[in-house]
């Protein structure tokens, strides 16, 4: 049915647009004054019109995105012979149209062009203008194919929105400005030229032959995405940007940005990602406002916080030195057995190298006391993985095993983009000393004279100081470290990245297991996320994950992070949680990522609630 009714389109616009230019012919040779000499250098007359977009499907074959036919109408200057039947079809529109629409016709009777585009009206109007076409022949109905997208919000940030094409627009995708309109956002745009086909085009050459091509409708795609899990998830973290707002302090601004991922860890697909604030592509149907458009923006909607938002990650990012301490023996009990016991107190200093003295001071006020290798993990004790800094800076200062921890963590994917097939991705920034050079000549409000110091290591190995992250990042380094090597995570089911850069890493099945086992720790008694999973029962000692909160700029709250394992028996899926600004990772992100593996697991799930704040 959907075939005929392209078919029906294209037969249409082939009949009227013949009419048309067959119009356009005797008017140019009933011309008095009109020259062989003009004819001679007239060119082809092209005209162009969008073919339908190809559909977009979730992975269990649900329609996300599609093209449907909304009448256009149209004014043909070229039916128009005396000033009184041109001021009938300006009372017309002015009694039946908008403002913008008279607007339209009055600057398009002053322009060059033949054909004046009235915009979409509606099915009211399209009545009343079909009852009375033999009164207005110069009105022109044509089916022009639109974007819809079913579900309204849904998965927004994943679809992104078309529109008019802009300069830029047309120089990335040539053939935008013939279809005209253009992937603007999300798949929309970053799979612009797949879902685009070709469009209709009509020819008119300087002999007046007439040339039509029906054009083709764009390639379908299928997304990884699962409309289902999809809505749960936007909805949980909805619930949690809600949560974290009834618990701020009064002087904190209101928390409104957050964004979710579901990983698979075996085939690197996305299986949902959600952002907030949102929008309705929808809006874009029949025309958005400048000032609906602008307050969008104002609200950072359009921006994908998945694969876009900075922050720092706080100590999520301790799994990066957790990893390097495993694979270089380098331990704060100073042996290679870390089986043995540190002893965590409340702060530490001491003085660098360098001649700078620093203190450093845990969460924790009272300080940890004696915590193994496992419980660094379970309790997020700085204190451990500062004195893994100081060993790894008083061993490599100056030399080229400095960089030893960025190099690890640029080994899991921190510092350049993942490779996902959306649009606009960043890749946020891992600090080490040549960067700090570099900085002082570009950008040295960022950094001091000094340049690199012991204490910016020190920062980094926690997840703060000039490190940021996105939160696609931190999915796509876990599953990484879980796998074993790197993927490209993707939305698309047919996208195949360019994985040539492939690294196996170095992850033992010994690593492997204890990591595994650890991250069940911090979902256990006694860890930072305990009070947040402990709702679950028994079901918690198969969760687990890490929970971080990122220091911001003063003023503004810190920023909730939490990385959950679906299992850690048999783990099969990442979920990370950040809310910008929204407080203690174990408070608010992580019962987010509960409520969703709990989903996940077809276990009965539970409200998000205010868990422990710890770190």
């Amino acid at each position: 049915m959907h075939n005929t009714r392209v078919r029906s389109f294209n037969f249409i616009l082939l009949v009227i647009f013949t009419l048309f230019l067959y119009q356009i012919y005797i008017l140019q040779f009933n011309q008095k004054d009109y020259s062989n000499e003009t004819i001679a250098e007239q060119s082809t007359k092209n005209f162009y019109f969008p073919s339908p977009r190809g559909d977009v499907y979730d992975r269990q074959g649900k329609l996300l995105a599609r093209t449907i036919t909304l009448p256009n109408l149209f004014f043909d200057k070229s039916s128009i012979f005396n000033d009184q039947d041109l001021k009938r079809y300006e009372e017309f529109i002015e009694l039946y149209l908008s403002e913008d629409a008279l607007q339209l016709f009055q600057k398009g009777l002053d322009s060059k062009n033949t054909i004046i585009d009235l915009g979409i009206i509606n099915n009211e109007l399209f009545n009343t203008i079909s009852l009375t076409s033999v009164d207005y022949p110069a009105f022109l109905l044509i089916d022009f194919p639109l974007r819809e997208y079913p579900y309204g919000s849904l998965a927004s940030h994943v679809l992104g929105y078309t529109g008019i094409p802009n300069q830029d627009d047309v120089g990335l995708f040539p053939t935008s400005g013939l279809h005209q309109i253009v992937g603007k956002n999300g798949i929309e745009r970053y799979y612009e030229e797949i879902l685009s086909g070709s469009p209709i085009s009509l020819s008119l050459t300087k002999t007046n032959k007439v040339y039509y091509n029906l054009g083709a409708k764009g390639e379908d795609l299928f997304l990884t995405i699962d409309a289902e899990i999809q809505g749960f998830v936007e909805s949980s973290l909805s619930s949690g940007i809600e949560l974290a707002n009834k618990n701020i302090e009064p002087s904190f601004d209101r928390v409104e940005k957050g964004a979710v991922i579901i990983l698979d860890i075996d085939t690197a697909e996305i299986l949902a990602m959600a952002s907030a604030p949102t929008f309705d592509p929808n809006q874009f149907i029949s025309g958005i406002s400048d000032a609906q458009f602008s307050q969008i923006q104002k609200n950072q909607a359009f921006n994908n916080f998945a694969i876009q938002g900075l922050y720092p990650p706080g100590s999520v990012f301790k799994v990066v030195p957790y990893w390097l301490s495993y694979n270089e023996g380098i331990y704060p009990e100073g042996i290679d057995n870390f089986d043995q016991k540190y002893f965590a107190e409340e702060c530490l200093s001491f003085q660098f190298t360098d001649g700078s003295k620093q203190v450093y001071c845990d969460w924790k006020k009272d300080g940890h006391g004696y915590v193994d290798f496992h419980q660094a993990i379970q309790k997020s004790v700085n204190i451990y993985f500062w004195e893994i800094a100081l060993k790894i800076w008083r061993l490599y200062e100056n030399n080229e095993n400095e960089s030893l921890l960025q190099n690890y963590a640029r080994d899991l994917g921190f510092g350049d983009y993942t490779g996902v097939d959306l649009p606009y991705e960043r890749k946020g920034t891992v600090p080490d000393r040549q960067l700090f050079e570099e900085w002082k000549i570009t950008a040295p409000d960022r950094v001091r004279e000094e340049g690199w110091l012991g204490g910016d290591l020190m920062n980094l190995i926690v997840g703060q100081g000039a490190i940021t992250v996105t939160p696609i990042q931190v999915a796509n380094a876990y599953a990484n470290l879980i796998r074993g090597y790197t993927l490209s995570p993707r939305i698309n089911t047919n996208y195949v990245s360019n994985n040539s850069d492939l690294r196996v890493l170095r992850v033992d099945s010994k690593f492997k297991q204890m990591f595994l086992s650890d991250l069940g720790l911090v979902t256990d008694p006694g860890g930072t996320a305990y009070k947040s999973f402990s709702i679950m029962g028994d079901s918690i000692y198969d969760t687990g994950g890490k929970t971080g909160t990122a220091q911001t700029t003063e003023g503004k709250n810190d920023t909730s992070w939490f990385v959950g394992l679906d299992s850690i028996s048999n783990p099969t899926k990442i979920v990370v949680v950040v809310v910008e600004e929204g407080g203690s990772g174990s408070a608010v992100a992580a019962p987010i990522a509960r409520r969703i593996i709990q989903y996940l697991n077809g276990i009965e799930v539970t409200p998000v609630e205010f868990g422990e704040v710890t770190e």
